[in-house]
C-alpha cells in the first residue's frame, strides 16, 4: 500500500453544478501543493481541467515575482502560481475512473510534484 497518506494531505472533491461534473483531486507537502481538475459540459465529449502547481518558494524561473497569490486556496499563504491545461490531456478519457479511484489520481499528482518540488540545495525529492 501507498504511504502517501503520511507524506501528504490528499483531498477529492465532485460536484454537479449547473449540469456539469466537476471533479477536483488536491496532494499539499511540506514544499507546496498541486491540483487537478476536470469538468465535463456535454457528455459526448472530453472534459477539459489542468494540473496546477502553488510553489511556496518560488521556483527559479519566477524568483523575481510577487507570489501570484497572497493567500492561496490550497496553501492558505503566498503562493507562486503555474499550470497546464496540456498535463491532464492523458487522463481526461477516463474522468470517471478517476473520480471512482481518487488514490490513482493522487499518485499521478505525487509525481507531478516530485518532479517539480526538489529540495533546492540536494536536489532529492523534497518531502522524501
Amino acid at each position: 500500500m501507498n504511504d502517501y497518506w503520511r507524506k501528504y494531505r490528499c483531498e477529492f472533491r465532485y460536484s454537479h453544478s449547473l449540469g456539469a461534473p466537476t471533479a477536483m483531486w488536491s496532494i499539499i507537502g511540506r514544499h507546496g501543493g498541486v491540483h487537478a481538475h476536470m469538468r465535463r459540459y456535454r457528455e459526448d465529449e472530453k472534459p477539459s481541467g489542468g494540473i496546477e502547481l502553488h510553489y511556496q518558494i518560488p521556483p527559479d524561473y519566477m524568483d523575481d515575482q510577487a507570489p501570484s497569490h497572497q493567500d492561496c486556496w490550497l496553501l492558505n499563504s503566498p503562493c507562486w502560481h503555474d499550470g497546464s491545461s496540456l498535463a491532464i490531456e492523458p487522463y481526461k478519457e477516463n474522468m470517471d475512473y478517476y473520480c471512482n479511484n481518487p488514490e490513482r489520481m493522487w499518485d499521478v499528482l505525487i509525481g507531478v510534484y516530485a518532479d517539480h518540488f526538489r529540495c533546492y540545495s540536494t536536489g532529492e525529492d523534497s518531502d522524501e
